[in-house]
């Protein structure tokens, strides 16, 4: 979405802020039937509620820039979120994922030998069936047409991965042909970013609030995502045949 097009970037760190705020509340009320849906939730959009929450305070010292790999990891655990609870299937797959994690790191980090009695029953733990899809099908999955998942990926990555930008941010040609070094980059795509970061708390927030059955707070959340031309829900995005049909 063009620059000129964004929502004002005041309104997207209110709802940024909103939303970090909502993750204070002591309890929550979900239904027995999910249960489980709202534990593996939970887990990536609490992750989510917690970059945001370091995106905001390096911002209050202009330093976002250096905020920008939390809002790429922000972005990917709220599209991963909602794949997994949308998809059918996408829980068991996410567990069995987990389950392979415990393993590599139980070998490859602790260095526990095959034979060793808890890697014996972390293998024993993990279930049956396929893990997850790599991020990037993922995401390719669910951009169809728009490429926005895609877009802000590329863009947000450039702070991540050893590109051009790690010239740009620090040198600077004058008009005479000397070279000026700065200490700190220009926050040159702030508002894009900002809009990134607020998408992935609504995508967290709404799956949230599903699993809590809140339509109050559904509601509100359909009238945020309209007013901020953001998306609320991805399952619309995947495919009929693949989409849970028991949740909103």
């Amino acid at each position: 979405m063009p620059k000129e097009d964004l929502p004002p970037a005041k309104l997207l760190l209110g709802f940024v802020v909103r939303y970090v705020q909502h993750g204070k509340r002591d309890s929550f009320t979900v239904p027995e039937r999910l249960h489980q849906d709202f534990v593996v939730v939970y887990s990536m959009t609490q992750r989510v509620r917690r970059y945001a929450k370091a995106y905001v305070r390096l911002g209050h010292h202009d330093m976002a820039t250096a905020g920008h790999p939390m809002v790429r990891a922000a972005l990917e655990h709220a599209v991963t979120a909602q794949w997994v609870f949308y998809t059918t299937g996408g829980l068991n797959r996410y567990m069995v994922e987990v389950g392979r994690d415990r393993v590599a790191l139980a070998r490859e980090v602790a260095g526990l030998s095959e034979d060793d009695e808890l890697m014996l029953r972390l293998i024993a733990e993990v279930p049956e069936g396929k893990g997850l899809q790599k991020w990037t099908q993922i995401r390719q999955a669910l951009d169809r047409n728009d490429d926005f998942l895609g877009h802000a990926y590329r863009m947000l990555s450039q702070s991540v991965h050893v590109t051009h930008g790690a010239i740009s941010d620090v040198v600077e040609l004058n008009d005479d042909g000397r070279l000026f070094l700065r200490d700190w980059p220009e926050d040159k795509l702030r508002h894009q970013v900002l809009y990134v970061l607020a998408a992935s708390c609504l995508l967290s927030w709404w799956l949230e609030a599903v699993c809590h059955v809140d339509s109050r707070l559904m509601q509100r959340l359909r009238e945020n995502g309209a007013e901020l031309k953001l998306p609320w829900s991805l399952a619309e995005r995947i495919a009929e045949e693949d989409r849970r049909t028991d949740v909103d």
